[in-house]
C-alpha cells in the first residue's frame, strides 16, 4: 500500500494504460491512452477535504490531465493527483460491472 496521503480537496488515483486483453475471438491488444482521455483509475487515498463519498481502492472516471503537471513519481510508484470536483464517476470494486 501507497504512504502518499492526499490532502485538502484532493484524489490521488492510480492508472494503468497498457493493459493486456484478449478479446472473445483471442485477439490479444493492449491499451495506450483512452478514446477522449477519459478513464478508470483506482483510488490510493483521498484528501480530508473531499465531500463526497469516495473511499481508497474505489474506481473512479475521470478525464486524464485534467489537472496537468499534478502527479507524484517515486521509484516504481506514480500517482496522478486530480482534484475531487474533477471525477465524474465512483465506482465501488464490489459492484457488479
Amino acid at each position: 500500500m501507497s504512504k502518499f496521503k492526499a490532502y485538502g480537496n484532493w484524489v490521488a488515483v492510480k492508472t494503468v494504460f497498457k493493459e493486456e486483453h484478449v478479446t472473445s475471438a483471442g485477439i490479444v491488444y493492449t491499451d495506450d491512452l483512452p478514446d477522449n482521455l477519459m478513464t478508470w483509475s483506482e483510488v490510493v487515498s483521498v484528501g480530508s477535504e473531499v465531500s463526497e463519498d469516495i473511499l481508497e481502492g474505489d474506481h473512479v472516471y475521470w478525464k486524464y490531465g485534467a489537472d496537468p503537471g499534478c502527479f507524484y513519481k517515486q521509484d516504481d510508484e506514480a500517482l496522478d493527483l486530480v482534484q475531487s470536483d474533477n471525477l465524474l464517476a465512483v465506482k465501488r470494486p464490489d459492484e457488479a460491472e
